[in-house]
């Protein structure tokens, strides 16, 4: 009796369970079909935020055309004293004025009407209408301050390197090596046809490149182009009498990509990688090195020769100092040479000549006469 009354008290309560797990479902589906009709919908006005966009539009318009300068009719007027919104007002555009302006402050006042002719993006059409209302009174008094040849005070402007001038490149803040290199290349007849051309040249830092690169403005326009290759189309090396003796037009260690194509049979590529691999040898310590140059004929190097010059090697290797990671990417140097190089010098102390490198009773005399000219202990 005890076990079917407690059979039917859970039936019971099973039955209740039941009944309120389907009391919950069905509670959760009316909610879900009539929750959309109970929760209110917000509608966002976005009227007044468009009002103040257009009242702003109209403003900003208004401004700019209130700014605007009206073009006056052209009178003439001392290009040491106009100012930029004047140069405006005769006609050119805010750009050119600055440039006008600031080129002046550089070099101290323009001392010829010639000079204006050099701003870079000046109209030639404006100029030639009104060159002869333009006059100088007096010289602007602009004071530069200039500490020495390399000083640190710069002025940028933008300058074209087939135009500058000496005293320019002094204010830009080039430094003699790279400025002598520049103004060498322009009395040889050589031309620079795009702005990466200066990144090449003798005594350019990366880091001085980038500041300026952003005011080069090359402009070839009115040059001629030079063809470099009749200079030598009269002479070849067969050509030379016994004992005569050429003056050199290339310096290997410290010419540029340009003065390299003035060498006949030389041209973008062979130029761009001699430099190359100038760069990763650190200079040349021999003439003969240039027949190294990766796919260089032995006929283009031996025409060449006798115009080529060379100056000391530029970067060195300290070899007491040097990681084998690094020692490798010399041209002369492998990885298991470097190691060896390396180890020597842990186990035996620093080197104190390249003879020392015999003491690893691995090299050779080739090997060290190579690498030689560039160890530094």
């Amino acid at each position: 009796m005890n076990k079917y009354r407690s059979s039917e008290i859970l039936i019971a309560k099973e039955r209740r369970g039941m009944i309120l797990l389907l009391l919950v479902v069905l509670f959760m589906l009316v909610f879900y079909m009539v929750s959309p009709a109970l929760i209110r919908k917000y509608s966002y006005d976005y009227s007044e935020f468009s009002k103040e966009i257009e009242a702003y539009k109209l403003k900003h318009s208004q401004g700019e055309r209130q700014t605007k300068i009206a073009v006056v009719e052209f009178q003439g007027f001392d290009v040491n004293e106009v100012t930029s919104e004047e140069l405006v007002q005769y006609g050119l555009s805010l750009s050119v004025a600055d440039r006008w302006i600031k080129y002046r402050d550089v070099i101290g006042g323009f001392e010829s009407l010639d000079q204006v002719q050099k701003i870079y993006g000046l109209n030639s059409q404006w100029y030639n209408d009104h060159a002869e209302k333009l006059f100088i009174s007096k010289k602007a008094s602009i004071v530069v301050k200039e500490k020495k040849y390399d000083h640190t005070e710069r002025v940028l402007f933008d300058f074209n390197p087939n135009l500058v001038t000496d005293e320019e490149l002094k204010l830009l803040g080039f430094n003699s090596r790279a400025s002598e290199a520049l103004l060498a290349y322009r009395s040889k007849g050589g031309v620079y046809y795009k702005k990466e051309d200066l990144r090449y040249l003798a005594g350019m830092s990366p880091v001085f490149y980038e500041k300026i690169s952003p005011f080069i403005t090359v402009d070839t326009s009115l040059l001629p182009r030079l063809v470099i290759e009749e200079k030598f189309d009269n002479y070849s090396t067969a050509d030379m009498k016994a004992g005569e003796t050429r003056s050199a037009l290339v310096d290997i260690n410290s010419s540029n990509v340009y003065e390299w194509q003035m060498l006949k049979g030389i041209g973008p590529k062979y130029a761009e990688w001699i430099i190359r691999y100038r760069e990763k040898l650190g200079g040349f310590s021999s003439i003969n090195q240039i027949s190294e140059t990766f796919n260089l004929p032995d006929s283009v190097f031996q025409s060449i020769k006798p115009f080529l010059t060379i100056s000391p090697v530029n970067k060195f290797i300290e070899i007491n100092k040097i990681t084998v990671d690094s020692l490798r990417l010399h041209p002369y140097v492998d990885w298991k040479q470097a190691s060896i190089i390396v180890n020597y010098r842990t186990q035996h102390g620093p080197y104190t000549s390249a003879d020392d490198l015999y003491k690893t009773r691995v090299f050779d005399t080739l090997f060290v006469n190579r690498i030689k000219p560039y160890l530094k202990y």
